[in-house]
């Protein structure tokens, strides 16, 4: 594993996935020889099912594959918070309810040697995904311009 970020249990595990996968095939794939160096390549990565979206595959270049992707383990969300009457703090309240993915993971999925500049445009996309993952919480889309 490279990397990996927990997300906040209210995000829609299914529609951030859908949205970076969209991102990935615009951003990595279209400018990937001017942002990092390669010409890159994202593929879709599925669940068990066949037919769930888990994440996907970015080729960088000739030098190696990553795989963004939700994890398997399992997190719990509540339908609202609400102040403790006796100390003030929030509280958990509602219907609790488990859900499948706590973290997007970045891996290396071969062993392929890497060179410097392999690992830079690696690290330049884990940079914008990040950035990235930062803007759908922020604002529902990926596709928000933030720059003011």
């Amino acid at each position: 594993m490279l990397t990996r970020s927990e997300i906040p249990p209210l995000i829609d595990r299914e529609d951030l996935i859908i949205n970076l996968y969209k991102w990935a095939q615009l951003e990595v794939v279209e400018r990937g020889r001017s942002t990092f160096g390669f010409s890159m390549v994202v593929g879709p990565v599925l669940r068990e099912d066949g037919e769930t979206l888990k994440g996907f595959s970015v080729r960088v270049g000739d030098e190696t594959t990553v795989e963004v992707r939700m994890d398997d383990d399992k997190t719990e969300k509540w339908d609202f918070l609400r102040p403790n009457p006796k100390t003030g703090f929030p509280e958990k309240g509602g219907n609790r309810t488990e859900v499948l993915g706590k973290f997007v993971e970045v891996y290396k999925v071969d062993d392929n040697k890497v060179s410097a500049e392999g690992k830079g445009a690696i690290k330049k996309l884990v940079q914008l995904l990040a950035m990235t993952i930062d803007k759908y919480y922020a604002f529902g889309s990926v596709f928000i311009d933030d720059s003011g």
